[in-house]
């Protein structure tokens, strides 16, 4: 099964294991949340989600983007 979610994320361009990008450090969102505030909201959730702080910052980032394109 490993041998071939490499192979399908070969082929689609994509890594495995996922890594998240690095986000920009001149990204306004890191006004907002710390890694660590992330983080320690990750440890707090009741159920553990298979996700990284770099992933929410990543989406957290392009959520804010995108909100100052809108305007």
């Amino acid at each position: 099964m490993t041998i071939a979610a490499i192979a399908y994320h070969r082929i689609t361009g994509h890594t495995y294991p996922h890594r998240p990008q690095d986000v920009e450090a001149s990204t306004v969102i890191q006004n907002y949340f710390t890694r660590e505030d992330i983080y320690n909201a990750l440890q707090s959730m009741p159920d553990t989600l298979d996700v990284e702080p770099g992933d929410i910052e990543q989406l957290l980032a392009i959520i804010d983007k995108n909100k100052c394109d809108l305007k």
